[in-house]
């Protein structure tokens, strides 16, 4: 096998070498803020980018050469150099101004959302209050409307209900026709003393149709003995209620007529209070319709209103926020600003210069 390379002792490990350090060259630091400078006003495009590198370039021998010995062309970079602070000092002073004009802004415009939130809650507060009157008249019109429905079925009913009356008093007029005749035979004692089954029913008949119109119970009992006697041979209680069954069936009979004859303008009647009824039922709809467009128009004014007050809400929450981004910009555009200031200060001084920088002094630091 080959021989192992040699390694360095521990102790040659330990050992520092001591280095010289790079000397230090105070003209060149004075310098760097300057240099810094033309940095940013090449970021700002005050400066096309081979222009800043030919300043950074030239400026540590123009600025460092004293004035009255400067070359034309170092003085005219000079110039240049100081030029190109100022426009940067001019930009930042009006980044400074449209910082300080935006917070101001910001502020009015916080103040404004305020006022509108105010307004538009108000807005909303009233238009709700407008709905809900809308919905009362629209809840009144409705109830007003059923009513005016359940007069107007009722009105339509009773007028088809009286066909139904009037069918049913000219059967009762025909039944009260042909039992007119058996009244007679029961109250002439026609019926043969044979057909006194014929009699008997025609009693029971009797009693019925009496008991229909209404005739006193004590006349209703003494009718059967009063019809099963002749007429010759009636006492005079028999005769009575045989006299007063005769005045009620004709009372009926007149009512009937009265009631049949009065048919037509009963009719004319139920159809008059059903047309009237119908009538008012088309203007209880028609007043209900536009009860009801009325409160759709509420309806959405105030969802208008609320949406225009979430907006103005939405922006006043932001407000905050934005004001502080501005302040943040502001506080970074006026650091900016001085900046420049302290460097244009910087550069008045090393322009000014009478006589040349000392030479930067050797140093020396222990290399890791």
């Amino acid at each position: 096998m080959g021989k192992r390379a040699a390694q360095p002792s521990e102790k040659a490990q330990a050992k520092v070498a001591k280095v010289e350090a790079a000397p230090v060259d105070p003209f060149m630091q004075e310098l760097a803020p300057l240099l810094t400078q033309l940095q940013r006003a090449e970021a700002a495009e005050i400066l096309g980018a081979s222009a800043a590198e030919m300043l950074r370039a030239v400026a540590p021998f123009c600025l460092k050469t004293p004035q009255a010995e400067r070359h034309p062309y170092q003085a005219q970079m000079v110039d240049s150099l100081e030029s190109t602070l100022q426009k940067l000092q001019a930009a930042e002073e009006a980044a400074v101004a449209g910082a300080e004009n935006g917070l101001t802004e910001a502020k009015q415009e916080q103040e404004t959302c305020a006022m509108q939130l105010e307004a538009a809650a108000a807005k909303a507060e009233e238009r709700k209050q407008e709905l809900e009157t809308k919905e009362s008249v629209r809840s009144e019109m409705e109830a007003e409307a059923a009513t005016a429905v359940q007069k107007a079925r009722e009105a339509q009913e009773q007028e088809q209900q009286l066909g139904k009356e009037k069918a049913a008093a000219l059967e009762e007029k025909d039944s009260a026709l042909k039992f007119a005749t058996t009244w007679d035979a029961l109250k002439n004692g026609t019926f043969a003393g044979k057909e006194w089954r014929e009699r008997n029913k025609a009693i029971d008949e009797t009693l019925k149709v009496m008991g229909g119109i209404g005739l006193d119970a004590s006349l209703k009992a003494s009718l059967p003995t009063a019809l099963r006697t002749k007429p010759a041979e009636r006492q005079r209680f028999s005769l009575k209620a045989v006299e007063f069954c005769e005045v009620a069936l004709e009372s009926h009979r007149g009512k009937l007529e009265e009631k049949i004859n009065g048919f037509d303008e009963e009719a004319a009647a139920r159809a008059k209070t059903r047309e009237q009824a119908q009538e008012v039922l088309a203007g209880v709809e028609e007043r209900l319709a536009g009860a009801k467009a009325e409160a759709a128009s509420s309806q959405e004014a105030l969802e208008v209103s609320l949406a225009e007050k979430a907006a103005v809400e939405q922006a006043t929450k932001a407000a905050p926020a934005r004001e502080a981004a501005l302040q943040s910009n502001l506080a970074e555009a006026r650091e900016a600003l001085a900046r420049t200031q302290g460097a244009l200060a910087e550069f008045q001084g090393l322009k000014a210069l009478s006589v040349a920088p000392a030479k930067a002094e050797a140093g020396s630091v222990a290399a890791e």
